[in-house]
């Protein structure tokens, strides 16, 4: 049983993770049906939810092209479900009860795998969120994205977020993000939240720029 979903049985909650596998899975009717392995999940908060979760990929999922490797973003309600066991061929099938993520919906790409370049956005049921412009430096994008976040919300940004907001490749936000912590830029939460130091930009604009 996943522990973590059992009190949100029933609600319809908002995941971030990572394509760990794509598959298939002989339906009742003997048709393959295309799937796809998600994990680790985690809520908007940075919790991890799940250590990995299937979904059958139906028109959302599937719209998004999704490669291994993807970083992906969706809402789903946690339901209960039967998980068939059979560990050798001489075993009797068995079921288990667990918890997963039904009803895809809002869909969208965070990041591609392996790209230079984030990609657009691919949002289904929704408008996708502000993105700074591409047109700006990776490192002003950031600066820019964990300015906003702050003032809009009450606790420092995740990173999740920074990335959604900013618009840069996951590797990107992370080696930068380093760079302003050394510079004394930024600070990390125990919870992995970013926190702006009160430096003005064009001073850290530059200090980066000498740094790289």
């Amino acid at each position: 049983m996943r522990e973590a979903l059992a009190p949100l049985e029933g609600q319809r909650i908002t995941v971030t993770a990572t394509v760990m596998r794509l598959g298939s899975r002989l339906a009742w009717t003997g048709v393959k049906e295309p799937t796809i392995l998600l994990g680790p999940l985690h809520d908007p908060a940075g919790n991890v939810l799940a250590d990995h979760l299937w979904f059958h990929q139906g028109a959302r999922l599937a719209a998004l092209t999704p490669q291994v490797g993807d970083r992906l973003t969706l809402t789903g309600r946690v339901a209960r479900y039967h998980r068939r066991r059979k560990q050798w061929a001489a075993e009797a099938v068995r079921y288990d009860d667990d918890l997963g993520l039904v009803y895809p919906s809002r869909c969208a790409v965070l990041a591609r795998a392996a790209l230079e370049e984030p990609v657009k956005h691919v949002l289904h049921d929704a408008e996708p969120p502000a993105i700074v412009s591409p047109a700006l430096p990776a490192r002003v994008r950031i600066l820019e994205a964990l300015s906003a976040l702050s003032a809009e919300e009450d606790e420092p940004p995740s990173l999740t977020k920074i990335l959604v907001r900013a618009g840069v490749p996951p590797l990107t936000l992370l080696s930068l993000l380093k760079k302003m912590g050394n510079a004394g830029a930024i600070t990390f939460t125990p919870t992995g939240r970013v926190l702006l130091a009160a430096i003005p930009a064009q001073s850290l604009e530059g200090s980066l720029s000498h740094g790289s």
